[in-house]
């Protein structure tokens, strides 16, 4: 059996995905929750599709959506290039003002900040952003007990 050509360097992209992934986490563990930042909201779905040049690098499709009572107030993608190093797409400043403003759609493109060996990355993400929300939803105003 020949061995494997190439396992150090692709042991050393697993480390560094597995080290981003770890970074995603704990900063979604530390952001605020979603439902604190955006009372009122009922429903959050973000349509991705990503895309970029390059031989063997197909468009991905896909949806997210977020289970309210434990979604973080942060909107983090990966970049779908396993040879990009530093990149992905942080949109959560987009999606938190749109979410802020009760819009029920926002459409986007993010250019993917990563590079791929000495040149940057060809990835870009377009994202919408689907929200429905709770129209009834009042502020109430607390008042100190009346003494009878």
């Amino acid at each position: 059996m020949m061995p494997r050509r190439g396992n150090a360097e692709s042991l050393r992209r697993s480390a560094g995905a597995t080290g981003r992934a770890a970074e995603r986490r704990q900063r979604e563990r530390e952001a605020s929750l979603l439902r604190r930042e955006v009372p009122g909201l009922l429903g959050l779905s973000i349509e991705v599709k990503e895309s970029g040049q390059g031989p063997g690098m197909p468009d991905t499709l896909y949806i997210r959506r977020f289970v309210l009572a434990t979604a973080p107030a942060l909107f983090l993608l990966s970049c779908g290039d396993p040879l990009c190093e530093g990149g992905g797409y942080d949109i959560s400043t987009e999606v938190m003002a749109a979410l802020r403003s009760r819009r029920a759609e926002l459409k986007g493109e993010v250019q993917c900040p990563g590079r791929v060996g000495a040149v940057g990355c060809t990835r870009h993400v377009h994202f919408l952003m689907t929200a429905t929300f709770d129209d009834d939803i009042r502020v109430r105003s607390i008042q100190p007990p009346t003494a009878s």
